[in-house]
């Protein structure tokens, strides 16, 4: 093999690879290379339109797509095409600055659903009540066809595509019940309130509760607890009994 070296410095750590139309990028949490053969050489050189870094190598999606796209923090979300980069996150710029807990970042994660033409974004959010265990749960969804952004609240730990049997590529994800498709509905699931009537560090009480507990119940299911005084505390379930 031959050996590269990038004149980038030994302090710009790689934070991943991308492989797409012929190119090769080497991501960098401060910028971005492309790997080129000079003569019978190789070498890295900084991508012409400097575009920002990447901060979590399991946001970068550059299979079945003419493109790659990956979260670069506070910078927004970049699509890269040849020798062109574009901030594609403008729209949803001022949410990504207020609501999501940067210190998270590098445990971001995305997936392109090719069949849909939709980048799936998960982040964490600064509103969280802190027990030791933190799953994303702020869904940012960019349609590349239609330049659209959508949000949502799901909790995810993990997202991949999944060749189901009909050779068909399908997104997947990591649910506190086990793995989880995504797919395209026309309507938003049943909504589910109560009143607490008691609570403890890692467990809230509603003696009225009738929620559903075939399955997995409400695991992996967004809660939101509103004070009295209108302030909101989030969680996700890991269980619920009834």
């Amino acid at each position: 093999g031959t050996e590269v070296i990038s004149g980038r410095g030994t302090g710009d750590k790689i934070t991943g690879l991308a492989v797409n139309g012929g190119w090769c990028y080497v991501l960098r949490r401060n910028g971005v290379e492309i790997l080129e053969q000079g003569g019978e050489d190789w070498q890295l050189v900084t991508h012409p339109a400097s575009p920002p870094g990447c901060v979590s190598h399991a946001t970068i999606a550059d299979r079945y797509s003419p493109f790659v796209m990956y979260y670069a923090g506070e910078a927004g979300v970049v699509m890269l095409r040849g020798t062109d980069a574009e901030v594609v996150s403008g729209p949803v710029q001022r949410l990504i600055d207020t609501m999501v807990d940067h210190r998270m970042d590098g445990y971001a994660h995305a997936v392109y659903d090719p069949g849909t033409r939709l980048y799936w974004l998960w982040l964490f959010q600064h509103e969280w009540e802190w027990s030791g265990l933190r799953v994303p749960q702020l869904a940012l969804v960019y349609n590349v066809e239609a330049r659209l952004w959508y949000r949502m609240e799901l909790a995810a730990s993990r997202s991949d595509l999944w060749r189901g049997p009909d050779g068909t590529l399908v997104p997947v994800i990591g649910t506190a019940g086990g793995v989880a498709r995504l797919e395209l509905g026309y309507a938003d699931g049943t909504h589910a309130a109560g009143t607490v009537t008691a609570a403890e560090w890692a467990a809230v009480e509603d003696e009225d509760a009738a929620f559903p507990t075939s399955g997995v119940g409400l695991a992996g299911c967004p809660l939101h607890v509103r004070g009295e005084d209108g302030r909101v505390q989030r969680a996700i379930v890991i269980a619920n009994s009834a």
